[in-house]
């Protein structure tokens, strides 16, 4: 409600819609649809609707549509085993996925196929991680979450390098771009991450963002999903990039600096967390296990195996003067919380 009290006065509520808080043209539009295109005009009463729109299923499909499923879980969602990117160790096949055949004998086989490749991914992944050397990870039990830290990383001099030899995630290095990890633009966590973001830009000032105008005409987005960031001239649109006059480099890095704040509350997760990795598994007693470690190839999902350069691989990233324990103290202390990082500290010595 806050947010839409700030519509501006030559704004429609279509447009305060989309630009206070960050709703897709197909989100106000089903606003409309269940209000009978008169949407309130209290801000609180249409804060409540946005917050909770009613959806009612009139019917189920008639029986010639609904002997199988339609859509799924994404390709893009699950790595070359099946497997689920952001939960390691789910495997998916059939019609679980997004996938769709004429009932039958091309459903039948596709079933069958992808199953089997699952089967075979899950059987890989349980050899690797019955191989696991548990030796290299420190555990930190927090009750409903078991916490688990690659020593060997975190005990490591690794850091970044951009600027100064960082070769890029392209197939091709090429370190003169300065184009570091964000050729691909980058992965959003929901909506409440998009939303932040796209308020963390509106607040960015031309003379600290290279592609102002370019994120004026059509956004940071980039799509209607508001699930990545758009990717501009080969790189995020946030890159500003070598030569720029306010300061090469994430531009939502640069203003929270001349803002004094954290670049953790004005950049995605996804970037800010970079290298440190966690893979998150639910054990059968509820208990998750989040297993804290570096950023590796296969993490890269399609684009890893095609990668020249991967910065945690190798030798040329491990110049730095500390420990990564200790120059990403804030980024972990962000993940895993104030008293675990303290406990994970106090082990490593």
């Amino acid at each position: 409600a806050t947010r839409l009290e700030r519509r501006r006065p030559k704004d429609s509520l279509s447009t305060a819609l989309k630009r206070t808080l960050g709703l897709s043209p197909t989100a106000v539009a089903l606003l409309r649809e269940v209000c009978g295109n008169a949407l309130p005009g209290d801000t609180a009463a249409l804060a409540a609707l946005v917050k909770a729109v009613p959806v009612v299923v009139g019917a189920t499909a008639s029986i010639d549509r609904a002997i199988s499923s339609a859509g799924g879980i994404a390709f893009d969602e699950i790595d070359e085993s099946f497997m689920l990117r952001h939960l390691p160790g789910v495997f998916v096949a059939g019609e679980m996925l997004d996938w769709e055949a004429p009932t039958g004998g091309y459903l039948l086989q596709a079933t069958f196929a992808t199953a089997m490749a699952a089967a075979r991914g899950a059987l890989r992944w349980s050899a690797l991680d019955a191989d696991a050397d548990t030796d290299t990870y420190t555990e930190v039990d927090a009750g409903d979450t078991l916490w688990r830290f690659d020593r060997r990383f975190l005990t490591s001099n690794w850091t970044c390098i951009w600027g100064r030899g960082c070769q890029g995630i392209g197939p091709v290095a090429a370190p003169e771009l300065g184009y570091g990890c964000c050729s691909l633009g980058a992965e959003l966590d929901g909506m409440d991450e998009a939303l932040t973001l796209a308020a963390n830009a509106d607040a960015l000032s031309p003379d600290l963002f290279q592609f102002h105008a370019e994120a004026a005409d059509g956004g940071v987005f980039r799509d209607e999903a508001r699930d990545a960031t758009r990717v501009v001239d080969g790189a995020c649109i946030f890159l500003n990039r070598q030569g720029f006059a306010g300061g090469a480099g994430c531009a939502l890095h640069l203003a929270a600096e001349r803002a004094g704040e954290s670049p953790i509350d004005w950049k995605p997760s996804v970037c800010w967390q970079l290298p440190i990795k966690v893979d998150w598994v639910m054990r059968d007693d509820d208990v998750e296990v989040a297993t804290v470690r570096g950023w590796e190839r296969r993490d890269w999902g399609d684009e890893g195996p095609g990668m020249a350069w991967c910065c945690t691989e190798g030798t040329d990233a491990y110049v730095g003067d500390r420990q990564v324990v200790d120059s990403l103290a804030d980024e972990l202390t962000e993940i895993v919380g104030h008293t675990v990082y303290v406990e994970l500290r106090r082990r490593l010595g």
